[in-house]
């Protein structure tokens, strides 16, 4: 699957706003590309954000974010599954 490294688009939480955010880092994005890096709705990012602000043509003040760069990734907790039986058959 070839995706185009310009139109990268993730949706991001920074523990109190979600927002959408371009990725420049096109170093990451091929290591996605070649499954080098996989993730889950867990895991960390730690990167250098840009943000710009500007007034829309209706007045509203509106944000744009763009990853520069990826620092660190962090996978996040997995779910493992609980036996509440003593039955070694289940």
């Amino acid at each position: 699957m070839n995706i185009d490294l310009k139109h990268w688009n993730w949706r991001f939480s920074d523990g109190t706003t979600k927002f959408f955010a371009d990725i420049d880092d096109f170093e990451f994005i091929k290591s996605v590309q070649k499954n080098f890096q996989q993730f889950g709705s867990t895991d960390l990012l730690k990167v250098e954000l840009q943000t710009q602000q500007y007034i829309s043509k209706e007045g509203n003040l509106k944000s744009k974010y763009t990853v520069k760069k990826v620092l660190e990734h962090k996978k996040g907790a997995q779910q493992i599954n609980l036996k509440f039986t003593d039955d070694e058959n289940e």
